[in-house]
Parts: C-alpha cells; structure tokens; sequence
C-alpha cells in the first residue's frame, strides 16, 4: 500500500511540477529533469500553467492527508468499488460528499463500512487542509469542480459518464498500478 501511495505521490508531483509560467518547455525539461518521452504535453498556455499550479496544490493537500490511513482507505475505497470504468475517482465526487456518486455504490458502502471511513470525514479533512493555507485561487479552482466545469481539454478523452476522463469533471485520482496504466 505505501508503493502505491508514494507511486501516486509522485505521479502528481510529476505533473504539477514540470511547468513554471516564466519558463520554456525546454528550460523546464531541464531544470525538472524530465524525461520528455514520459510526458503526455507540457503546459502552453496560462490557463494550463495554472491548471498544473493547482494541482501541484491538490497534491500537496493530499499528502498531508495520506499521513492519516484512514483518508488512504477512504480513497482505496472509492477506487476498488470501480464507479467509473477505470481505476479511477473524481476528486469531486471525494470533496464534495453531498453531490457524490460514491455513497450510492454498494461496494463503496461495504468498503467504508469494513474499514471504519467516512466520506464525510475525508471531504472534512480535506477542506480543513485546504483551509490552512488561505488561498482564494486554489478555493475557486476547487469551487469549479462542484459545479462540473471542465478545467482541461484533454486530447483522447473518454466521453462515458463513467470515465473520470471525460470532459466536465476535471481532476482524478487513480490508483498508479492498475494494469490499465501501465
């Protein structure tokens, strides 16, 4: 469990990481040290720059929250009752309990209930996290994934509503070693 949580870990951190707005794309690559055959597309515009601003703060906001296994869990959880077609979960549907597809799935209901977790409790822990640091950009950036806004265009895209991928939902959280990633 804690190679996938550090695999994720780094994953985003990755991601979030391999742009900065002053920076060329190939600056960035150098600085970073990133391997350019295992990047997807590196941030154009300001709007992606910002994007990957973001989630560089969803990370960080998530790794304060794994030191709590319970808040692991609660992720497993929403991963394994496979609601979406992959290995997959809407941060929304994670932060936002009250709009979630997840508490009307059984195997989510009976993972939560065999390993004690809460959704409500996550989404609390989250917020609460968020709420530390004081930035009214990234409580905006989070406010648009309560309303289904879409925060990337990404080439390839699932359009099923299962899919987290699709259009409209914006960032997941997936489990890194699932055979569908590798």
């Amino acid at each position: 469990m804690q190679k996938a949580k550090l695999a994720l870990l780094a994953t985003l951190i990755l991601f979030a990481a391999a742009c900065k707005k002053e920076l060329s794309n190939e600056q960035v690559i150098k600085q970073k040290n990133v391997d350019p055959t295992k990047v997807f597309k590196l941030p154009e515009t300001p709007e992606e720059n910002l994007l990957v601003e973001n989630l560089g703060k969803v990370t960080e906001v998530l790794k304060e929250l794994y030191k709590d296994k319970a808040n692991l869990k609660l992720v497993n959880a929403a991963v394994y009752s496979k609601t979406y077609t992959d290995e997959s979960v809407f941060l929304k549907d994670l932060v936002y309990p009250e709009k979630s597809r997840l508490p009307v799935n059984v195997k989510f209901k009976n993972y939560t209930q065999k390993w004690n977790v809460s959704l409500e409790q996550f989404a609390k822990s989250f917020w609460g996290e968020v709420n530390k640091r004081n930035d009214p950009d990234f409580l905006y950036f989070l406010s648009k994934l309560s309303n289904g806004h879409s925060l990337a265009q990404t080439p390839g895209s699932q359009n099923s509503p299962n899919s987290p991928n699709s259009d409209g939902d914006g960032v997941t959280v997936y489990f890194p070693y699932s055979d569908e990633f590798l």
